[in-house]
C-alpha cells in the first residue's frame, strides 16, 4: 500500500511541477501576476503539495484522496459560478472627448520624445509604451477622473472598484511595434480606451477569439472578432480573457491601458471572487453597449476641454 502510494505521489509531484513550468512558459513574465489573484490560488498551490505529498508519504499517510477532493471541489465550484463561462464585455462610447484624447497623446508623445518609450516592462509580451505616473501632466488629475466616471459601472457589473496596478499610453506604429500576440493580462479587470480615431490607421484592433460575431452594422474585422473602437470609447472586460493586438498596416494607434484589481463592495462579492475565474473558464464573451447613466461624472478640469 505505502510502495503504490509512493507511485501515486511521484506522478502527482511529476505532473504538477510540469503543469507549473507550461504555465509560466505560456503566459510569460507579466501574467504571472495571475498566480497571485484569487483564482490563481489553486494554480500556485502546486509546488507547495510537490512538496507536502513526499513528506505525507513517508510518514505512511495517504495524501492523494484528500488532494485529489480538493482540487474537484475547487473546480465544481468555479464551473457552476455565474459569469465565469459566458462573459461580459463592455463598450461606452464617447467615454473620453476626442480633445481629451489629443491631449493624452500629445502629453505622452512630449514625454516620449524626452525620455523615450518603454518597451521591455511585460517582458515577452511588452508593448511600446510610457506608464501613467511617469507623466506629471496625466498622473496628477487623469486616473481621479477615470476611477470616477468607471466606479458605477464597475460596482454594477464586477461586483467592486477598481484598484488600478499598471495604467500606461500604449503606441503601434510603422517601424516599431505593430502587433502583440495572443495573451491574457495581469489583474482582474482591464480597461483600454482609444485614443486614435480608426481612420487614423489601417488594420490594428483587438482581436478576442471568444467574442460572438459582431452585427454586420458595426465596424469589424476577423470574423466579426476584432474591435476597432472609436476615438474615445472604454472597453472593460476580465483580464483573463485571452485576446490580441491585430496588426497596424499603416498610420499609428494609440490606446490608454490600465490592468486592476478589484476591490468587493459586498460579501457576496467577496464570496464570489474566490471562485472568479472569467475569462479563463469563458466559453463565449458577449460584447454590450454600456449605458451612459452607468457612468459616474467628473470633469477633468485641468485638461483644458
Amino acid at each position: 500500500m505505502v510502495e503504490a502510494t509512493r507511485t501515486t505521489s511521484r506522478v502527482v509531484c511529476g505532473l504538477s511541477l510540469l503543469f507549473l513550468v507550461a504555465i509560466v512558459l505560456e503566459v510569460g513574465p507579466l501574467d504571472r501576476e495571475f498566480l497571485a489573484s484569487s483564482g490563481g490560488v489553486l494554480v500556485a498551490s502546486w509546488p507547495v503539495w510537490s512538496i507536502m505529498v513526499p513528506l505525507m508519504v513517508w510518514q505512511r499517510r495517504d495524501p492523494v484522496v484528500p488532494v485529489f477532493l480538493i482540487v474537484v471541489a475547487y473546480s465544481v465550484c468555479c464551473l457552476v459560478v455565474p459569469g465565469n463561462a459566458n462573459v461580459t464585455l463592455l463598450q461606452y462610447t464617447s467615454f473620453l472627448s476626442a480633445c481629451e484624447c489629443s491631449r493624452i497623446v500629445a502629453a505622452a508623445e512630449a514625454h516620449g520624445a524626452k525620455h523615450g518609450w518603454t518597451s521591455t516592462r511585460h517582458g515577452n509580451l511588452s508593448t511600446e509604451d510610457i506608464p501613467l505616473s511617469r507623466i506629471a501632466y496625466l498622473s496628477s488629475t487623469l486616473p481621479g477622473v477615470l476611477a470616477t466616471r468607471l466606479q458605477p459601472a464597475t460596482e454594477k457589473y464586477f461586483g467592486g472598484i477598481l484598484v488600478p496596478r499598471d495604467v500606461f499610453v500604449v503606441r503601434y506604429a510603422q517601424g516599431r511595434q505593430v502587433a502583440l500576440r495572443n495573451h491574457f493580462d495581469g489583474g482582474q479587470v482591464t480597461y483600454s480606451i482609444a485614443l486614435s480615431r480608426p481612420e487614423d490607421y489601417v488594420g490594428g484592433g483587438i482581436y478576442i477569439p471568444l467574442m460572438l460575431p459582431l452585427n454586420e452594422s458595426v465596424a469589424s474585422h476577423g470574423g466579426g472578432r476584432t474591435l476597432r473602437l472609436a476615438q474615445g470609447a472604454a472597453l472593460i472586460r476580465p483580464a483573463k480573457l485571452r485576446h490580441e493586438g491585430v496588426q497596424l498596416a499603416e498610420g499609428e494607434r494609440y490606446l490608454l491601458v490600465s490592468f486592476n484589481d478589484l476591490r468587493p463592495t459586498t460579501w457576496m462579492a467577496h464570496l464570489r471572487g474566490v471562485f472568479d475565474l472569467r475569462g479563463l473558464l469563458a466559453s463565449q464573451a458577449v460584447l454590450h453597449d454600456g449605458l451612459a447613466s452607468d457612468l459616474g461624472q467628473k470633469a477633468w478640469a485641468s485638461s483644458g476641454c
